[in-house]
């Protein structure tokens, strides 16, 4: 058993919800390996001290003093604002900044693409895949063997 699978089960031991089979592991590689003891008898004893710790019950009058300080706190103003409405306008500033993006974007394509000429066609994409508008290539590249097996004529 690895050390970190080790770890995982010492809760579940300590609660003795083990598998038999999965039981005999973990007491078999505590009993080899010194960290993972050390790390099960400290949660033991963390466990140990909150079982055994006495307990003490809450003073009747708790709630209505917790009940009143809120209550209070909303009269003098302090608390004037609700948590529920914050994911909404989340929600709406993130769709205000995608839709500022997407206009920013388009616009500066438009700008880009006029590039102080004006209008002008732009070339179709057939005309942008022939071979013609390609330098010349270097030998033994894969444009080179691309144009030999094309058996197309080019230039060195």
């Amino acid at each position: 058993m690895k050390c970190k699978t080790a770890k995982k089960m010492i809760s579940s031991h300590i609660d003795d919800e083990l598998t038999p089979e999965d039981k005999e592991a973990f007491i078999r590689h505590i009993g080899e390996c010194r960290k993972c003891r050390t790390l099960d008898e400290e949660i033991r004893t963390v466990h140990n001290l909150c079982i055994y710790a006495e307990r003490y019950n809450a003073p009747r009058d708790l709630l209505g003093k917790i009940v009143a300080n809120i209550e209070a706190g909303k009269a003098a103003g302090e608390w004037n604002f609700s948590l529920a409405g914050i994911p909404r306008f989340l929600k709406f500033v993130e769709v205000a900044l995608a839709l500022i993006i997407v206009f920013v974007g388009s616009l500066s394509g438009y700008i880009l693409t006029m590039n102080g000429r004006g209008l002008e066609r732009a070339p179709c994409i057939e005309e942008c895949l022939f071979l013609d508008v390609f330098k010349a290539t270097p030998p033994d590249s894969l444009g080179d063997a691309y144009i030999a097996l094309m058996g197309g004529d080019y230039e060195k």
